[in-house]
């Protein structure tokens, strides 16, 4: 189980295309959970523009939030289809 904490990277600089590449690559693994980047607005990549980061009120962990897919779940963990890798692995073990 590969659990990644992602963001959406700015790939108009050449630090977020060079992070981007690398996370994209993560992504092409199997049996990946995508967990959001949720950061302080003084973090230094959202400070310089190589993260990008929205205000998502309701979220579990924190306001600001970084989503490199709107697929990703930002609820809370009885909600979430993940569950922690559990749903990958047969139920009747």
């Amino acid at each position: 189980m590969l659990r990644i904490v992602s963001c959406k990277f700015n790939i108009e600089t050449d630090l977020g295309r060079f992070f981007d590449n690398i996370q994209r690559d993560l992504f092409a693994n199997d049996n990946v959970i995508d967990n959001p980047l949720r950061l302080n607005k003084n973090y230094y990549l959202y400070k310089n523009g190589i993260i990008i980061a929205d205000i998502c009120d309701g979220s579990i962990g924190g306001s600001l939030v970084s989503l490199n897919s709107h697929k990703t779940h930002l609820g809370t963990c009885r909600d979430c289809p993940d569950l922690c890798g559990i749903s990958f692995f047969d139920q009747n073990i």
